[in-house]
């Protein structure tokens, strides 16, 4: 990892440097335009919380005429962003609002046809972040107007999959199996990871385990090497699942562990310090009906300083004292 750590170095240094410069900048020119949105990038880059007063004042300051000319639609899709994010939904919704207006006027000027189909990608976005915004801050029928959105952008651009994964997650929370599983389907060509990670997860809700295995394994194939850790343990814990699932026969029980067991040590190939694949084995060797083993991963885990106020960790450890008190009892009642 040292070339890694040597990139990270960088650009920690490079971001440390454009944020000094930013604000010199501002100092100099404080009611610039270009300044402003120089600096609450350099910002947003390594501490975002703090780019929001610069972005409050730079909405101030695009209230005037006579400075909207210097805006641009990235500017006013970040700005929303960073309000999104932060607490913000009303300034969030003014500013996807201000962003599409400015876009519009710039489309229908727009004499160049490579800007104007950058222009129209930069449309869909902050179409799509201003209907997610509605979704994540629901109040009324603003997620219904969100649906809406994503189906209208669905339809008329089909290769944007955030749209089609967005109207999926919908149809997936009012329990549209079906529905969701087909919105997902158009997404599978430019998001194949999410698509079939998702398309997983709607098929586990709806207790459609085999069929939820086969897309499991089918997102873990397509995985990037960012996402592969992640496949691994969202697997392992959907085998663990399903094998403790009622509706699982019996015969398929003891397998399903197998295979749960297999990914966990696969997540822990990749990061040997995850302590949800290490929680994993556990549950796996409790299962198996070994619970010394299964108390030591559970105690690795509950010594993991990220894991120490997670109940979780003390529920297992309980089951696993509980599991060989009675297997104990029984040894002694029944001298075997």
């Amino acid at each position: 990892h040292v070339n890694d750590d040597h990139n990270d170095h960088n650009d920690n240094e490079h971001n440390h440097k454009a944020r000094e410069a930013s604000d010199r900048l501002v100092a100099l020119v404080p009611e610039d335009v270009e300044a402003l949105s120089m600096k609450a990038e350099a910002y947003t880059r390594v501490k975002p919380k703090d780019a929001v007063s610069t972005y409050e004042r730079l909405a101030q300051l695009l209230e005037s005429p006579e400075n909207q000319s210097e805006a641009t639609p990235e500017m006013w899709n970040n700005m929303g962003t960073i309000f999104s994010i932060y607490g913000d939904p009303a300034m969030a919704q003014r500013a996807y609002e201000k962003g599409l207006e400015f876009v519009e006027q710039q489309i229908l000027h727009s004499t160049d046809p490579q800007e104007k189909k950058e222009l129209e990608v930069s449309q869909i976005c902050l179409k799509f972040n201003r209907a997610f915004l509605a979704e994540s801050h629901p109040s009324g029928p603003e997620i219904a107007e969100a649906v809406s959105e994503y189906i209208t952008m669905q339809e008329d651009n089909p290769w944007f999959a955030d749209a089609s994964l967005r109207v999926g997650k919908q149809w997936q929370s009012l329990g549209r199996t079906q529905q969701a599983l087909q919105s997902y389907r158009m997404a599978m060509n430019d998001a194949p990871f999410e698509a079939r990670l998702y398309s997983a997860e709607a098929l586990r809700e709806a207790g459609q385990y085999t069929n939820a295995l086969k897309w499991g394994e089918r997102a873990l194939a397509a995985a990037g090497e960012k996402e592969e850790h992640y496949a691994y343990v969202f697997l392992a814990n959907l085998y663990y699942e399903a094998a403790t699932s009622h509706k699982t026969p019996s015969a398929a029980k003891d397998e399903y562990l197998r295979m749960a067991m297999e990914r966990y040590v696969k997540a822990l190939d990749i990061d040997s310090d995850c302590f949800a694949a290490a929680n994993g084995v556990g549950m796996v060797f409790a299962r198996r009906g070994k619970p010394e083993i299964a108390r030591k991963a559970f105690q690795c885990v509950r010594d993991h300083k990220a894991m120490e106020d997670n109940p979780s960790i003390y529920i297992n450890l309980a089951h696993t004292y509980i599991q060989t008190h009675g297997v104990r009892r029984r040894k002694r009642v029944f001298g075997d």
